[in-house]
């Protein structure tokens, strides 16, 4: 894990100009390109651990504003911005609609790094200069993209978007980007009244947000009590993964699309990447069976799932099946499980792997401007040792022998364990894990 991490550090842009590419600088793959990868699986390890380079990143996106605009123009909406899949310069730059430009949770994911940005390390600047703008702009095109449905009770819904999940396009009410959308619009809508900081939104954009949030559909399967990918997703033929030859994978290398489309296969996490990324939006036994339902019919095609699917086996506290896929994570380019590092290590599974085990394993959480943790044994690395910032401080988590260790280097500062709140200063607190 020290080694991918070490490749995001020198990955990084740290001027402003620029984030971090798909393969970071290590091959040609992607053409240098930077997608949403970097907000949601790169960024955080550098929010939490190098703040300074992660404010490059973002203020990068930040001065990508205007590009946006032009991009929400060029797809139909007269206002708001909509954040390029795949770029280089902020124009958008993919030639597949379907698998590129419909991805509107980009959107959603962007905002949520900032937002993870801001909560973690108390910096409000960012907002004063040009992220605030950004979170409105971007939220904006919720409203306009989605709408309140009167045959699903005044609901609000979101049509014609594909998930991250891109063995699935252009379908209605992705779950991940329905849940993203809610969590970007009331952060968005809140703004002002948390941080003082006016995002530009007017009192009626606001309150729509608000309502759009508070009433925001998610498809729900009652045959298998679980959360649907999208309203169609369960009713389409089940793809034969286990009767498909291993030299038919990735599919996408073997099938045409359109076939790919007509079944029931996921690429990679997508609602399982919604239970990692919004833990709280999901009870314990949920999160277990989303992990039953959606690890059948996905077939892992993409480097980006196996993290995904850790953290959130480890958020369940499946910790053994959370270590198989943690483990797949970190070896991804050390062993070439994909047989494709020869273009370029994949900074997304890299830094997954530090996102697992902070996330998942150590139940890291700052997203309401505290710090909590929720930590249990990882059964392959043993006992493993955590380092995070918050607001300025070094904190450090060590799990070992059943116990959770805590320190602060600085003014002492108050956290919770498994809910309880302590507080820790230079001198390690220690306390049970659970049984």
């Amino acid at each position: 894990m020290r080694h991918g991490l070490f490749q995001i550090a020198q990955a990084v842009r740290r001027d402003g100009r620029g984030s971090i590419a798909a393969k970071g600088q290590t091959g040609e793959g992607y053409e240098g390109h930077i997608f949403w990868d970097a907000e949601t699986y790169a960024l955080p390890f550098l929010i939490h651990t190098q703040p300074a380079m992660a404010r490059a990143a973002l203020a990068w996106r930040v001065a990508g504003l205007d590009a946006a605009r032009q991009n929400a123009r060029d797809l139909g909406h007269e206002a708001g911005a909509v954040l390029p899949w795949r770029t280089i310069g902020g124009r958008e730059c993919s030639s597949y609609f379907l698998a590129g430009s419909a991805q509107y949770h980009i959107n959603a994911d962007v905002a949520h790094a900032l937002r993870l940005y801001v909560e973690t390390t108390g910096d409000l600047s960012i907002l004063r200069e040009g992220g605030a703008e950004l979170l409105a702009e971007t939220a904006r095109i919720w409203l306009s993209a989605g709408w309140h449905d009167p045959a699903r009770g005044d609901a609000f819904v979101i049509n014609r978007v594909t998930g991250p999940d891109e063995y699935t396009a252009l379908i209605d009410n992705n779950l991940y980007t329905n849940l993203m959308a809610a969590e970007h619009m009331r952060y968005a809508a809140l703004l002002e009244e948390r941080h003082g900081i006016d995002p530009g939104l007017s009192p009626s954009e606001r309150q729509a947000m608000l309502r759009a949030a508070d009433t925001i559909f998610l498809p729900f399967d009652e045959t298998r009590q679980v959360f649907a990918q999208d309203d169609a997703f369960f009713g389409k033929q089940p793809w034969p993964i286990d009767d498909t030859p291993a030299n038919k994978f990735p599919l996408l290398l073997h099938y045409h699309p359109l076939h790919i489309y007509r079944h029931c296969v996921c690429k990679q996490a997508d609602a399982v990447l919604a239970v990692a990324t919004l833990p709280h939006r999901f009870a314990p036994d949920m999160r277990k069976r989303m992990l039953d339902v959606y690890e059948a019919l996905t077939v892992h095609d993409s480097t980006l799932s196996a993290s995904s699917f850790a953290a959130a086996a480890a958020l369940a506290g499946e910790t053994d099946r959370a270590a198989r896929y943690w483990t797949d994570t970190v070896l991804t380019d050390l062993l070439n499980l994909h047989a494709n590092t020869a273009h370029g290590l994949h900074m997304a599974a890299l830094g997954g792997g530090w996102n697992a085990l902070a996330f998942g394993f150590a139940g890291l959480s700052t997203l309401d401007g505290s710090l909590a943790f929720s930590p249990r044994a990882h059964p392959v690395a043993g006992d493993y040792e955590l380092g995070v910032q918050f607001h300025g401080r070094a904190v450090t988590l060590k799990v070992a022998n059943g116990k959770a260790s805590y320190a602060v280097d600085g003014e002492p500062l108050a956290l919770t364990h498994w809910g309880e709140t302590v507080t820790v200063g230079a001198t390690p607190v220690t306390l049970d894990l659970p049984a």
